[in-house]
């Protein structure tokens, strides 16, 4: 396509008539056909460009306007093919960014270790970790690690040298929206026992933090959310699919598929 823009400098010496322009037209019209296909807008406006005077007179200049119709033509074409080629670039690049990040996302890691996010559900929290190292895997849970004198962020950002994250949200908490007079109530001070509009069942506040940290550390696809049936989901996160906890343990199939999709090398046949 970029040789056929390159001509259009040469047909501005002929003319719409010539067998060069129609060979041109005709060529261009096949390029724009196969790349972007025969319902392409790009191809419906190369063939929608006018080279000749859409209406003449007998007092028009025929000497005048022809050229000028005809090169006008081309201005709209060259611009047109140097649309369609950064189009081309654009989403090539784009592309190839993104086969990229696939790669890098499933590129196997020597880095064994999964983080589990948990809040007070302890058989859940037992459970995972014995599915992680039954797959060869090696779970991290923070509070069976050595504080070392750290506070609380420093050991969690040590112990996030991670290449997986489960995180579990079980309905710990409870929440809601406050109502609109308690909300006001309680900015002036006035002391009124706070209410909200529905209690929602919800993980631990701690549980919400370390999923986005992971979420930017690691990236979606490196991240797995499982959930118990009523908890309420990040708002944030909509859209994105989570795992359900269920009584058949079907959530052990689908978090095994998530490590195998980054490059776990994890083998079902480990599994007791």
């Amino acid at each position: 396509m970029r040789g056929q823009l390159a001509r259009i400098s040469e047909l501005r010496q002929s003319s719409g008539d010539s067998m060069d322009f129609k060979n041109w037209k005709q060529i261009t019209s096949l390029y724009i056909d196969k790349i972007f296909g025969d319902n392409s807008k790009n191809l419906k406006a190369f063939e929608g460009i006018r080279y000749f005077p859409t209406a003449w007179t007998s007092s028009m200049n025929e000497s005048y306007w022809y050229p000028r119709c005809f090169n006008s033509g081309l201005d709209e074409a060259e611009i047109l093919l140097n649309s369609a080629i950064r189009e081309l670039a654009f989403f090539g690049e784009e592309d190839e960014k993104r086969e990229q990040q696939l790669k890098e996302i499933a590129k196997p890691s020597s880095n064994k270790k999964v983080f589990i996010v948990h809040g007070h559900d302890e058989k859940l929290k037992v459970q995972v970790a014995q599915f992680l190292e039954q797959l060869g895997l090696q779970p991290v849970i923070l509070h069976q690690q050595a504080n070392q004198g750290l506070t609380i962020i420093e050991k969690f950002e040590k112990h996030s040298d991670v290449s997986f994250a489960v995180v579990l949200l079980t309905p710990d908490d409870a929440g809601g929206k406050l109502k609109a007079k308690e909300m006001m109530a309680s900015f002036l001070r006035l002391g009124p026992e706070m209410e909200t509009e529905t209690m929602k069942a919800r993980a631990r506040q701690n549980v919400i933090f370390e999923f986005g940290f992971f979420l930017g550390k690691l990236g979606r696809a490196k991240v797995c959310g499982l959930y118990c049936e009523g908890v309420e989901l990040p708002s944030d996160y909509d859209g994105v699919l989570y795992t359900k906890v269920d009584a058949t343990n079907s959530w052990q199939q689908e978090l095994l598929k998530e490590l195998r999709a980054t490059g776990f090398a994890v083998d079902a046949a480990r599994l007791a």
